[in-house]
């Protein structure tokens, strides 16, 4: 056997150190010697892609988890409800929970008033029977599940779990709606047609009024000249028939003034002493009361203002006549006056024609002003005279509903 001397061992070690050479020159102390020697180490490429991919997968495997266990929890938890209740089903009005000591069965009851069960009634009842004969669990949400895992739709249990959780021990279920409860019984069909029958609005455009008028008039014969103002006053009632249509009539105390040459007076009812009179001129007046009755049509009718045209006919009461009579009575000219006081009437004697304007002041007045005229359909008055006349209303009056 081959023993090595210590001195032997030495040499060798001293011979190998001098054929190795070692650069010292970046390195002056241990930490340098250290780095110096780590930066030629360098992990394989393979390495570091591994650890990518991994985070990578971590990254998108825990929300999908997380997703899944909500999911699990929402609707495959299967635990069975410690405290479901009987479900009573009460006609017509609300579904009643009730607790039961044993089982969770449900039970439907059937409250009829008389007369015969309307459509949704049954259609309630037979829903209710379909939900009874599934059997199953009920899950976190207090949805009924069957045995499938599959939802009972035919009632709606999650109020009930929400009531059990507050502590209620009876709670109610809606029933039917008032529209459907309405919809399929003819009973509260027929009641409710009644009550909204439309109810008829109270007319605005009819209504009764009463005005009070005042005019200057201005009377001639045959359109000769005029003599003299008169005036009329009175008052005139009315009856609006609809927004644009209305009648009137009213009693109006006028004194009319006027002249007329001889020869369109009749001296027939004068007396025989005017046989033998030639009558040059007449200046009179008369005292009547005029009663107009007229159709009125709102031709611009407005919420506040109406403007109209008025059409009709009016009668005469003479109670009162002067006459100036200018006449020759065998070859002398006299002049004399006369007074007549017998009453007399004359229906339908002139036409009314007058166009005016109308408007609102308050709630209920109107203030009306009218120009009208009147044309003569028969002689009035001793001389038979054929009298036309006109003037302006003006007024005030109040309607009443």
């Amino acid at each position: 056997m081959f023993y090595l001397k210590n001195d032997d061992m030495e040499d060798l070690f001293r011979k190998a150190a001098e054929n190795y050479e070692v650069d010292t020159q970046k390195v002056s102390d241990w930490e340098r010697v250290h780095a110096t020697l780590r930066a030629g180490q360098n992990l394989p490429e393979g390495g570091k892609k591994k650890k990518r991919r991994f985070i990578f997968w971590w990254f998108l495997l825990f929300p999908a988890g997380w997703m899944a266990h909500n999911t699990w929890e929402k609707n495959f938890n299967k635990r069975p409800a410690n405290n479901a209740g009987e479900i009573t089903y009460r006609q017509p009005g609300a579904i009643e929970m009730q607790p039961s000591g044993a089982g969770h069965g449900i039970d439907i009851t059937s409250e009829k008033k008389s007369g015969s069960s309307s459509a949704i009634d049954q259609a309630n009842s037979s829903s209710l029977i379909r939900d009874v004969n599934k059997t199953g669990y009920q899950d976190k949400l207090g949805n009924m599940q069957d045995k499938a895992g599959e939802s009972s739709r035919g009632l709606s249990y999650a109020p009930a779990l929400l009531l059990q959780k507050v502590g209620m021990r009876s709670p109610v279920l809606p029933g039917p709606t008032a529209e459907q409860y309405i919809t399929h019984n003819p009973t509260v069909q027929a009641l409710s047609r009644e009550q909204a029958k439309p109810v008829p609005p109270l007319t605005k455009n009819r209504y009764f009024y009463v005005q009070g008028l005042a005019s200057p008039d201005i009377s001639t014969v045959k359109f000769q000249k005029i003599s003299s103002l008169g005036y009329s006053a009175g008052l005139l009632f009315g009856y609006r028939l609809s927004k644009r249509w209305a009648v009137e009539a009213g009693a109006l105390w006028e004194k009319k003034l006027y002249y007329t040459k001889g020869e369109y007076f009749d001296k027939s009812k004068l007396g025989q002493y005017w046989n033998n009179a030639e009558i040059y001129s007449v200046n009179g007046n008369c005292r009547m009361i005029t009663i107009p009755v007229n159709v009125r049509y709102n031709f611009n009718a407005g919420k506040k203002s109406d403007w109209f045209i008025t059409g009709g006919m009016s009668s005469y009461l003479m109670n009162k006549e002067y006459y100036d009579y200018t006449y020759e009575y065998y070859g002398d000219v006299h002049t004399k006056g006369y007074a007549y006081k017998e009453n007399s009437q004359v229906w339908m004697a002139a036409i009314n024609l007058g166009a005016g304007y109308e408007r609102k002041i308050g709630r209920s007045l109107r203030f009306r002003i009218e120009p009208y005229f009147r044309l003569p359909v028969s002689g009035m008055g001793k001389g038979h005279l054929s009298l036309s006349s006109g003037g302006i209303f003006i007024g005030i009056g109040k309607k009443f509903h």
